[in-house]
């Protein structure tokens, strides 16, 4: 039942002092956003598997007033199996699948301070990332592709008991989620494209080649990933004749084959990607669907980099 609530609670603990103030004193205590977090991710795909492994690791710089104790991926309508967790932590899905988390909070690693009186709430661990400490091993496994995303985290803080006088929204029935949380950027987080983009304005041969993590008129940032998909309804094609060229440049040979129907790059500014507007122009030959005779798709498509 700890771990269960310390969870849900976003790591808010009871601590000595709180317990000893005196009843009706206004006190004040940091927020959980007061981390200075920075998340390096990296992702490898299986193609025997078809699963995209990706792995996260949390530095919390040395200004930090805290200790990172909670840890949250955006998923982005995507799902995820076989988690991961450090030494100490726990790993679940929150919010109804919205977000997978991890907590320092395993009974092993809790800290009880002297003269503590259970009320139901998370206590410290000595597994949380103190300032200045980088620390491995959250992972977990999706059939989605990458695209940046978003994290937050959050440090421990006391509670205070009842009868205490609280600073406004800082309540200790409400964790303050995600408003008083840390937030940043991740390079790499799984995303679910509810669209595909087809790219071209022909119908029997638009399948041929499909974007699964791109759309016409799109706004993204660097790096970008660029996913295709083959014969989407299973047309035949010749992947041997696609060709590829970003703003007129050649990028044929940056895309890396995932499987016999799928081919991924990544692109950073500098090379044939740049900021603002780019233009992506593809084609590939394949069979016409209910025909014997062979056709080109062509697409294009244009987005923004912010």
């Amino acid at each position: 039942m700890l771990k269960i609530k310390r969870m849900f609670l976003a790591a808010w603990a009871i601590s000595l002092a709180a317990l000893l103030a005196p009843i009706g004193t206004a006190q004040t205590f940091p927020l959980p956003s007061q981390v200075n977090v920075s998340v390096a991710s990296t992702v490898a795909y299986d193609a025997n598997t078809g699963l995209f492994t990706y792995r996260y690791s949390l530095t919390n710089f040395a200004d930090a007033v805290l200790e990172v104790s909670n840890f949250y991926v955006l998923l982005r309508g995507s799902s995820i199996i076989n988690a991961t967790s450090p030494a100490g932590w726990d790993s679940g899905m929150q919010w109804e699948g919205l977000w997978v988390g991890w907590c320092a909070c395993t009974e092993d690693g809790i800290v009880i301070p002297p003269g503590y009186v259970e009320l139901g709430r998370g206590l410290p661990s000595k597994f949380q990332i103190k300032p200045g400490q980088t620390l491995s091993g959250f992972s977990f496994q999706s059939a989605y592709p990458q695209s940046p995303g978003q994290f937050y985290a959050g440090g421990w803080v006391p509670i205070l008991i009842e009868g205490v006088d609280f600073p406004e929204g800082q309540e200790p029935q409400d964790p303050g989620f995600p408003a008083n949380m840390f937030r940043g950027a991740l390079a790499a987080a799984p995303f679910s494209n509810p669209t595909l983009e087809f790219g071209g304005r022909r119908p029997s041969v638009d399948g041929f080649l499909v974007f699964t993590s791109i759309n016409d008129l799109g706004s993204y940032q660097a790096p970008l990933l660029i996913d295709i998909l083959f014969g989407q309804q299973g047309e035949v094609v010749d992947t041997t004749t696609f060709k590829a060229t970003l703003n007129g440049t050649d990028i044929t040979s940056q895309f890396v084959a995932l499987d016999p129907r799928r081919r991924r790059t990544q692109l950073s500014i500098g090379g044939a990607l740049k900021a603002g507007k780019n233009v992506l122009t593809t084609s590939v030959e394949g069979t016409v669907p209910g025909a014997s005779r062979s056709a080109k798709d062509t697409d294009r498509v244009t987005f923004l980099i912010q």
